[in-house]
């Protein structure tokens, strides 16, 4: 019977989060505990692979297609305003000219201002569309995610399981709740 005991202590040792569950938060994309951050398959043994397949996969995908959404949004409305704004500046300028001399030359150059004039507004037009699709998307995505944080430290993620692994004593069999 010690015989049982002393292989038993020698062998299972207790793992720090099988007592110890730290604190998960979420931030910019990564999930920590306590300071440290999670790799995927840390994240999904911790929280279990239901969760994990069913709100981490989903809402890390719409997260990176807002992302995606906002970031086109951002450059096509600040480049479509930008091309707007000297556009219609040239356009201004180019009405002023009353040089007989050039005159085809100046209704060209207008007719020219006028279309890029319009272009650029609807890349900015369209620019202004991308950021209002995915700024939400990508604010309902991180909510999401941030919600396996909170349930993981309101207890409601519960994974029981049994490895061998490294433990407080070094090498043997941890049994993690």
């Amino acid at each position: 019977m010690s015989l049982l005991f002393i292989i038993l202590s020698s062998v299972i040792g207790y793992s720090q989060s099988a007592f110890d569950r730290g604190y998960m938060t979420y931030e910019k994309g990564d999930f920590y505990l306590n300071g440290t951050r999670l790799e995927k398959q840390v994240l999904k043994s911790m929280i279990g692979s239901d969760a994990f397949d069913n709100i981490y996969t989903p809402a890390l995908s719409q997260r990176k297609t807002g992302k995606t959404f906002t970031i086109v949004g951002i450059v096509a409305l600040g480049l479509g305003v930008d091309v707007a704004v000297y556009s219609g500046v040239q356009l201004v300028l180019n009405q002023n000219l009353n040089d007989i001399v050039y005159k085809e030359d100046v209704a060209q150059r207008i007719q020219t201002c006028k279309t890029v004039l319009i272009i650029s507004s609807v890349v900015a037009g369209l620019g202004a569309i991308s950021l209002c699709v995915g700024l939400p998307k990508q604010k309902n995505a991180n909510n999401r995610l941030r919600s396996i944080s909170d349930s993981y430290n309101s207890g409601s993620y519960h994974n029981i399981s049994m490895s061998i692994g490294l433990t407080e004593n070094g090498y043997g069999l941890a049994l993690n709740f």
